[in-house]
């Protein structure tokens, strides 16, 4: 989906279709993706999916809205009190709930800097296809990005339709990116020998 996104999305557009429909066919119940023969989501994983979702909705490919809610809401749930996600996504209420605290407190290696990655880009690709994000189409912001950086003059900017998922609580995007946030900011230092 990538791929033919960035390719093409006109030409390659059935193929991307195609794509996309056997991606929302491996998508469990509780709204994330992971290995057939286990039952609970991978944050590896459905940061694949919520990036083939994003770029295709920005082509104007139509995402199920019911589709893309769960996964956000999966997204959520997962997410450990503290800010961040393991690989398997352990499934607790809608604030974090302490449950999962518990679960990963008996497996700590779960919490790494590369899921939580994977999780808070996931979510911060959710909000943007739910229109809560700031338009980085706006190439003013790269004036202090080396030349290769920067956003080349009169570039296309991406489509950027706005998915409506109904009786989602969009407030519960904001809290769970400021944890993860802190969550790295406590928790990822680079070490340097010198």
């Amino acid at each position: 989906v990538l791929f033919l996104c960035e390719l093409d999305s006109k030409q390659h557009r059935d193929s991307i279709e195609q794509y996309l429909d056997r991606l929302m066919k491996q998508q469990k119940e509780h709204g994330g993706w992971g290995y057939a023969n286990e039952p609970s989501g991978d944050t590896s994983q459905t940061q694949y999916a919520a990036l083939a979702l994003w770029e295709a909705n920005r082509c104007g490919f139509t995402i199920d809205a019911t589709a893309a809610g769960k996964m956000i809401d999966w997204l959520l749930r997962v997410q450990d009190p503290d800010g961040g996600w393991g690989y398997q996504g352990i499934v607790g209420g809608a604030d974090r709930s302490q449950e999962q605290k518990s679960q990963l407190a008996q497996n700590p290696d779960q919490l790494r800097p590369t899921m939580l990655a994977a999780g808070l880009s996931s979510v911060l690709l959710s909000a943007d296809m739910l229109g809560d994000m700031p338009n980085y189409d706006d190439a003013s912001a790269d004036e202090d990005l080396p030349e290769t950086l920067r956003q080349r003059a009169g570039s296309q900017s991406a489509i950027r339709p706005t998915i409506y998922v109904e009786g989602f609580d969009q407030s519960r995007l904001a809290p769970a990116i400021v944890a993860a946030t802190e969550w790295m900011d406590k928790n990822y230092s680079i070490e340097v020998d010198s």
